[in-house]
């Protein structure tokens, strides 16, 4: 924490990066992957 808040580039980078990893998620994605485990646990019962 003590170098994110005293290094900005290093701040800067960490920010660049994590909106990156942000963009690799969606609401669409995550519905998808829902209901494929609801699917298999209908399934199963």
């Amino acid at each position: 924490m003590n170098i994110i808040a005293n290094d900005g580039e290093e701040r800067s980078r960490l920010s660049t990066l994590s909106l990156a990893r942000a963009k690799e998620f969606s609401w669409e994605k995550t519905g998808l992957a829902t209901r494929e485990i609801i699917q298999n646990y209908l399934i199963k019962v």
